[in-house]
């Protein structure tokens, strides 16, 4: 049926090839094209509702297959061929509890709404300076490499008293977006500070990152990519404040604020170049895919097999 459409709307000839027909009116062949519809449906079963009966057959597949035995179905074979895929529950925060208004958090994190980037960059500058010396900061970023493989990674800086005391790079691989690299930085650097022993003299842990969207969801729950390092962050919070401290000092918080970027602020301009650095390096061990990377890797590929005809 295809074909026919196919040479319907071309003018041609009956002895054309159909690879030629694809091409000129812009077509996948059917087969190609029930393919991807078929993946992109298959990997949209981690978004659905632990007790949603796909999602059961899923999971029941996937511990079949480790003692040797699939069932012969159709979804079974899609489910197998499927790579190692982050789990994301939908109803980990329902949609049915109060969430904290966009405009509340908007000012929560200094958002940019009717400001130039360079008044933001002055306001920053001026609040930043007014931080109390003995509160750590973090300053996190996320990067996606230039080259073909399109390796995302990540970094962070921590510091205390003006001085820098730590800086760190690491890997994600080409199964994440930037967005996953951002607030896997964030979180990884909020972790880290809370092992040092200097935060008994902090009252507040600052993060600072120039991804606006990211900035937006810390602190929150989250029903999307990386739902789990959100969650991870919620304990974080918890933690930091029944951490170890100082008779003087109180319990405090941890405080997200959004930086402007690429805009000569010394200590985003480190941990751009760090994020950078993360790109190049080796990629993880077994790494789990996120949902927008494998929809994207499974794009990659079918746009490869069309041009393959």
């Amino acid at each position: 049926m295809v074909i026919i459409y196919t040479r319907a709307i071309l003018p041609i000839y009956k002895t054309t090839n159909i690879t030629v027909l694809y091409k000129e009116a812009k077509l996948r062949p059917s087969e190609i094209e029930l393919n991807l519809i078929s993946q992109l449906y298959t990997a949209q079963t981690i978004r659905l509702d632990l007790y949603y009966p796909l999602r059961i057959r899923a999971k029941n597949i996937i511990k079949a297959r480790e003692y040797n035995y699939t069932p012969d179905t159709r979804f079974a074979r899609l489910i197998t061929t499927l790579l190692k895929i982050e789990h994301i529950n939908p109803l980990a925060f329902p949609p049915w509890k109060i969430r904290e208004s966009r405009a509340k958090a908007e000012a929560c994190i200094n958002s940019p709404i009717n400001r130039t980037k360079t008044q933001a960059t002055e306001d920053f500058k001026a609040f930043h300076a007014k931080i109390p010396r003995s509160d750590i900061q973090i300053f996190s970023d996320g990067s996606k490499s230039e080259s073909k493989d399109g390796a995302t990674g990540g970094g962070f800086i921590i510091s205390q008293f003006d001085i820098q005391i730590v800086y760190y790079s690491f890997s994600l691989g080409i199964n994440t977006e930037v967005f996953d690299a951002e607030v896997t930085a964030a979180v990884a650097g909020a972790a880290k500070a809370l092992t040092l022993v200097s935060i008994k003299l902090a009252t507040d842990l600052w993060i600072f990152l120039d991804n606006h969207k990211t900035a937006l969801r810390l602190g929150s729950h989250f029903n999307g990519s990386s739902q789990r390092v959100f969650e991870d962050f919620l304990k974080f919070t918890q933690a930091w404040a029944v951490r170890s401290r100082l008779l003087h000092t109180s319990p405090g918080k941890i405080r997200v604020r959004w930086v402007p970027g690429h805009l000569d602020i010394p200590s985003n301009e480190i941990t751009d170049k760090a994020a950078k650095e993360g790109t190049k390096l080796p990629f993880p061990l077994n790494p789990i895919y996120i949902l927008a990377s494998l929809k994207r890797m499974i794009k990659i590929k079918t746009n490869k097999a069309n041009k393959q005809l």
